[in-house]
């Protein structure tokens, strides 16, 4: 997973770029994550990025009509900032998000392909959604990140 800082990092580049900027189009080219889109493509065109919200893994666009475009990174997903109308990487990528300065690219470097774009329509349905992405989560080890002490294994 995206360490959280960088997820900081990636909302900060976004609300720089997109924000207020009125959603164009997506291009969905993972099969897996044409299902998670309600409402569909055709509904987004034309609403305003209103702003950015970080749940854990998950980034947040709200939209003008109160849904909001999330995008969960998983372990491998990752976001990328290009011109409009850029090619979607073959085999990493996910989808491309347009706006009228760049589009935004998600992509994931792993094999499961986890990361994916969900909308949701309201903060209850965000908040679910937040919730069933914790429980797919790993619990990590209460030694995560420590160094072994002497006489200790690693």
């Amino acid at each position: 997973m995206p360490e959280l800082p960088v997820i900081v990092i990636y909302i900060e580049v976004l609300e720089s770029r997109v924000g207020g900027q009125p959603f164009e189009t997506a291009r969905i080219v993972s099969p897996c994550s044409r299902g998670q889109l309600r409402p569909p493509l055709e509904a987004w065109p034309g609403k305003r990025v209103l702003g950015f919200r970080q749940l854990g893994k998950l980034i947040a666009m709200g939209l003008e009509d109160d849904s909001r475009l999330v995008l969960h990174l998983t372990i491998a997903g990752r976001l990328h900032w290009r011109l409009p109308r850029a090619r979607v990487p073959g085999k990493r990528g996910l989808a491309a998000f347009e706006f009228p300065t760049g589009a935004v690219l998600l992509t994931e470097a792993g094999s499961e392909k986890r990361a994916s774009p969900h909308v949701v329509r309201d903060e209850e349905a965000l908040g679910e959604l937040h919730r069933g992405a914790r429980k797919h989560c790993k619990p990590r080890s209460p030694n995560a990140g420590r160094q072994p002490t002497a006489g200790t294994a690693p």
